[in-house]
């Protein structure tokens, strides 16, 4: 089978294969070492953000839910959990929990200049 230029997927911008931006602070940092999962996590709620939810002080939100998340990512739950809390731990999100009703609020930061 020959490939002609017409049978890349990359062949043009319009090729209706949906893809993130990873932001390079993630892949690119000696002091930020995060796992596969959170990385993905990380630009799964990124991602959110085009939706433009705000909360009531007018601050951009992006909604968290494990099980969804696990889903999407297809890893287990717990892994999901896992790159939470590793992001958590780099300072890179802060969680809003709340009701049983409503996904959690995550907060995206940047890194901090070292």
């Amino acid at each position: 089978m020959s490939l002609t230029p017409k049978d890349a997927i990359f062949n043009t911008m319009e090729s209706g294969c949906e893809h993130f931006d990873v932001p390079r602070f993630l892949v690119d940092s000696d002091s930020l070492k995060l796992s596969s999962a959170a990385v993905i996590l990380y630009t799964l709620l990124l991602a959110q953000y085009r939706n433009t939810w705000k909360d009531e002080q007018g601050r951009a939100y992006a909604l968290y839910e494990v099980q969804p998340m696990a889903q999407f990512m297809g890893v287990p739950e717990k892994e999901v959990a896992q790159a939470m809390n590793e992001l958590k731990g780099a300072g890179l999100i802060i969680e809003e929990n709340k009701t049983e009703k409503h996904p959690n609020r995550c907060y995206l930061l940047k890194p901090q200049a070292s």
